[in-house]
């Protein structure tokens, strides 16, 4: 019997995706969404996205997402 072993990955926002749309899209369950110092305006959806981790990098500056 072989057990798949999945691997939570970190999509950061704007430097491996510009929008968090975008990397939003690309997760799946368990992921982490960074999003780095910077102005966001666009609307995300994440319906359909199970158990994702959007986290805003706030030690290293601002973040505002309009």
């Amino acid at each position: 019997m072989v057990i798949p072993v999945c691997e939570a990955s970190v999509h950061v926002v704007p430097i491996d995706y510009l929008t968090i749309q975008s990397a939003i899209d690309v997760a799946v369950a368990g992921d982490t969404i960074l999003v780095n110092p910077g102005q966001y305006v666009e609307n995300v959806e994440i319906i359909g996205k199970d158990s994702l981790a959007i986290l805003a990098d706030f030690a290293s500056g601002q973040v505002a997402i309009y």
